[in-house]
């Protein structure tokens, strides 16, 4: 005989239950009527137990999802305004950084007590200030920010002075300009960072003019396909990498 099966994955009802009273009435069990009536009863008890049971878990399953959704909904929003801050201190640095740079190179060309540098002075205290409430305890990443900036200027300007030197002379004003700005940064890169600072300033040096050379060499091929070598585009080009090739091999030996 096969017995009425109930599948507990679906939901219990009314047409259920009675298909299943009238099976087990009609099974030949010899049970009176009275207890055939509490089996009902009993049966009905069991797969209501049940039913709540299986609708508990359903809507405890349905929460914890719920919750873990929105737990993960909210996870960026505290990485996105954690990456904003991060982003807007860096941002905030450099600008000290580069102020630095620029307040030391207008003391090659005004008085301390000139209202451009006196105007730079201020505007540094306001940002160190800022720095100061955004991020408290950044005066090592200041203070790394402004050595970087400093470092990367004074190879700049060394390539630079190179190369005006092979158009200008020692005397000129603008060679006057550039040795005075080279020697104010490295004074205060000196101040920053104490231990090494020439070793630092020279490897940054040695790579911009490492670079300077490799751009000039590539270019005076591509010039020696329209004029001849004795061209002053050509001697031009020739003089800068030497001058440049001199004062690499100076940092070499030091």
């Amino acid at each position: 005989m096969t017995y009425p099966i109930l599948d507990t994955s679906k939901k219990l009802n009314w047409d259920i239950f009675r298909e299943l009273k009238h099976k087990v009435i009609c099974l030949n069990f010899n049970i009176p009527t009275i207890y055939l009536s509490n089996m009902s009863h009993t049966v009905f008890s069991y797969f209501t137990i049940a039913a709540i049971a299986i609708s508990g878990w359903s809507s405890f399953g349905v929460e914890t999802a719920s919750t873990g959704s929105i737990e993960k909904k909210d996870a960026p929003l505290v990485s996105t305004s954690s990456t904003r801050k991060q982003e807007r201190n860096r941002v905030l640095i450099q600008e000290i950084a580069n102020l630095e740079v620029e307040r030391i190179l207008l003391t090659s060309r005004y008085t301390l007590n000139s209202s451009q540098v006196k105007t730079a002075d201020k505007r540094l205290q306001e940002l160190k200030k800022l720095a100061s409430q955004e991020q408290p305890g950044s005066e090592k990443i200041i203070k790394a920010a402004i050595a970087q900036s400093i470092t990367a200027k004074i190879a700049e300007l060394e390539v630079k002075r190179i190369i005006q030197g092979t158009m200008y002379v020692e005397t000129d004003p603008r060679i006057q300009v550039l040795n005075e700005d080279i020697q104010n940064l490295q004074k205060r890169f000196s101040q920053i960072q104490p231990r090494n600072s020439r070793i630092t300033i020279n490897r940054a040096v040695a790579k911009s003019l490492k670079g300077k050379i490799s751009e000039l060499q590539s270019k005076r091929r591509q010039l020696q396909n329209q004029y001849a070598a004795h061209d002053v585009k050509i001697v031009s080009i020739n003089e800068q990498i030497q001058q440049l090739e001199k004062r690499l091999n100076m940092l070499k030996l030091n």
